[in-house]
Formats: C-alpha cells, structure tokens, sequence
C-alpha cells in the first residue's frame, strides 16, 4: 500500500509499516498545505493518508474522500508513543476499504490499572470523623 505521512506524524514512522511504501507531505512538497489540499494531491499517487490529526474526521466530509484516512490516536505524537501503534496500523492496513475513515490506538503496554485497596482501618476512622462533626454517633442516625 502506499502510505502519505501527515505533518502531524514522524517521518521516522514510516519505516516502521514493512511491506507498505511511505513517504511523507515534507517529501513530496507539500508542507503547510491544509488537508483538504493534501487529499485532492494525493488521489492519484496514494492510497492512504495516515495522520495524527484529531480534527480530521470533522474537516472532511467522509461520504468524498480521494483516499482511505487513518487516524492515530496516542499519548502523543512522539515516536516512542506512536511506534505503539505499529500493530493497529498494520491491522488496519490490511482491511481497511479504499477511501474509508478509521481510527487506531495504541496498545496499552504494561501493568493494568488496579483499584486501589481500601484500609478499613483509615476507612473507619474516616468515616467516624465525619460523623462526629456532623452530630451524629456512628451507626446511629
């Protein structure tokens, strides 16, 4: 597949889709070109615009695009943040229909979140206090 790098992407990112071709809107020429420019260029020489432009779903009337456009979400727009996406952008590469809109996160990586645990004890003590200061004997209404 061939792939268009938006600005808001890394070009370091792109050699991370092996088996897709890559370049990016620097490359081509086409800095600071808005979006709706970028997609009537890049109709006839690439299949997908991959950005990490957040607004784009709202600039773009979906029912018209030249091409497909794949949306990164991640923590930011940092390498490190985006090469976390590198499965779910090949995954999306592989299904995705020709001039359709998708999104793909990042994989979470590392220990999930745990609810933290309650002391009973500092729980009680808590609670007591708020029920002294408001007249009121614990247990007892």
């Amino acid at each position: 597949m061939r792939i268009l790098l938006d600005e808001s992407v890394p070009e370091q990112l792109g050699r991370l889709p092996v088996g897709h071709t890559c370049s990016t809107v620097q490359r081509q020429g086409w800095a600071s070109t808005k979006n709706g420019e970028h997609l009537a260029l890049v109709k006839d020489q690439f299949d997908l615009l991959l950005t990490a432009d957040k607004g784009m779903e709202q600039e773009q009337n979906q029912d018209a695009l030249p091409v497909a456009i794949l949306v990164v979400r991640a923590r930011s727009n940092r390498l490190e943040d985006l090469a976390r996406t590198v499965p779910a952008i090949l995954a999306a590469l592989e299904e995705i229909p020709p001039q359709a809109f998708r999104k793909v996160a990042a994989l979470r990586i590392g220990p999930a979140r745990s609810t933290p645990r309650l002391d009973p004890g500092k729980f009680w003590l808590s609670c007591r206090s708020r029920c002294s200061h408001a007249g009121l004997r614990h247990g007892v209404q």
